[in-house]
């Protein structure tokens, strides 16, 4: 008997030794999903044949659906070039994930055209943007979306915020200068340093080597009383890389150059005409509010979904609040509202569910 399912091959590449959570995260929503049946076609999985399953795929299993995940382009292209022109030459509805917007624009675009994207999942709900690949891409439909998403079964509350051993916990990437900003570097220096003055207990770091795999991480921050946070993504955001390559080149004829003068010189004169933000809620905040640790945050937008002292304490760009922000920290009642009220809104609105279910259901 003939299943009622979409059917949905998922390409995705995921190496064993990813930290990444949304890299593992997407597959395994996409095949528990109980109204899909999905054929996975992990690029990085050498127990298989990948050429040979990508070949079953198109004589005999013919989905309905291809759906090219973030990690197939998050950088580079890992997806082989036989590959490309057999997802375009089959028969089925094609969506592609966008993700990490700032680097080989050019390419994913053209990647787009040459598989024949139906759907093209953008990060965030930026009007601007969105215009911007509509103009790029005329004949694809361009939807909103998020890289991360909530996993219920790996992020959920932890134990009441009095028993955590670590009152504030921060893991992250020092962004590249193109991005216009260094936000993560300057928030997590400054509760260090005010921190250790409170006599916080603090865990704190950018180095690669203290990332957590999904499952540290999420144990992680059941132990955090706080976490650090801010917008991801940059603030010039172009489909042609320009910016990108003109910090670069700079940063190649001065390599001691400060972020302040390589801002001052390649983007500050630029930024009436590029300065475009394509800036985002982040994976990391999304499980850190599943896991019900307070958010303490950079104050910004969101894309609309958190509100200061209803979701999160604000950090104030320039410092200035942080005795502030720490005093609200340690106030138990306070805390525990922001908690309940972060954990709602991300449960209602960003389990892997349901963000699936708004792209397959802008499919025509």
């Amino acid at each position: 008997m003939k299943s009622n399912k979409v059917r949905v091959a998922v390409v995705y590449n995921l190496p064993s030794e990813t930290t990444f959570s949304y890299h593992k995260l997407w597959p395994k929503a996409f095949a528990e999903h109980p109204e899909l049946e999905t054929f996975p076609i992990n690029l990085s999985d050498h127990r298989y044949n990948v050429r040979a399953r990508a070949y079953y795929l198109k004589a005999v299993w013919r989905p309905d659906v291809i759906v090219c995940l973030h990690s197939t382009y998050a950088n580079d292209l890992v997806i082989p070039d036989w590959l490309v022109l057999l997802l375009a030459d089959m028969d089925a509805k094609k969506i592609f994930f966008l993700t990490n917007v700032y680097k080989n624009m050019p390419e994913k675009m053209q990647f787009c055209e040459r598989i024949g994207v139906d759907v093209l999942a953008q990060l965030g709900s930026n009007e601007f943007i969105a215009s911007a690949y509509q103009k790029r891409l005329p004949a694809v439909k361009v939807v909103s979306s998020h890289a991360g998403g909530l996993d219920e079964t790996l992020f959920y509350p932890g134990p009441p915020l009095d028993e955590r051993p670590i009152d504030i916990g921060f893991r992250g990437e020092v962004e590249p200068y193109y991005f216009g900003h260094q936000e993560r570097s300057w928030i997590m220096q400054a509760v260090q340093e005010a921190g250790e003055q409170r006599g916080l207990k603090l865990d704190m770091s950018m180095e690669s080597k203290d990332r957590f795999d999904p499952n540290g991480w999420a144990g992680f921050l059941r132990n955090c009383r706080a976490q650090l946070g801010t917008e991801g993504g940059t603030d010039f955001f172009n489909l042609d890389d320009k910016v990108r390559y003109r910090v670069n080149a700079y940063r190649e004829d001065n390599p001691s150059a400060t972020f302040e003068e390589v801002f001052r010189d390649t983007m500050e004169p630029f930024k009436e005409k590029e300065w475009l933000r394509c800036r985002l809620i982040t994976g990391r905040v999304i499980e850190a509010a599943a896991s019900q640790s307070v958010l303490m945050l950079y104050e910004g937008h969101y894309e609309g979904y958190l509100t200061p002292d209803i979701h999160y304490i604000p950090i104030a760009l320039d410092h200035r609040n942080l005795s502030e922000a720490f005093d609200k920290l340690s106030d138990s009642d306070f805390c525990l509202g922001l908690t309940e009220a972060s954990y709602t809104l991300v449960r209602e609105k960003f389990t892997f569910k349901n963000l699936i279910d708004e792209v397959l259901g802008e499919l025509e």
